[in-house]
């Protein structure tokens, strides 16, 4: 019998399906995408976007949680690491790395 492998998830699917779900409970979020322009046929960042900023930013009652996806075998880049580093100074913020809408899920979310 062959044995029949799923296809790897993308994280943009992983990201679709964290909002969708987030969008169905009625939380107040956004999803962050990249602020990307086209200058002589070359991408170019904006000049205000913060390197390493996570994926997802959530508004919980008092609590505002940043919500970076990865892939199953996805890591983080040293400015995403830099980023949580100064994003939970505040004890009313959260950063968090989730693989899947059950890890959003088991936040209590």
């Amino acid at each position: 019998m062959t044995e029949y492998k799923l296809p790897a998830r993308k994280e943009g699917d992983i990201q679709k399906s964290i909002c969708d779900y987030l969008k169905a409970k009625g939380y107040f979020f956004w999803r962050e995408g990249n602020q990307r322009r086209v200058v002589n046929g070359r991408h170019c960042k904006s000049a205000f976007e913060i390197n390493g900023k996570p994926d997802i930013f959530l508004f919980d009652g008092a609590m505002t949680i940043a919500i970076e996806v990865k892939t199953d075998k996805g890591k983080q880049s040293q400015s995403q690491k830099e980023f949580a580093r100064m994003w939970e100074v505040e004890p009313i913020r959260v950063y968090r790395v989730v693989r899947s809408v059950n890890e959003v899920i088991s936040m209590g979310l």
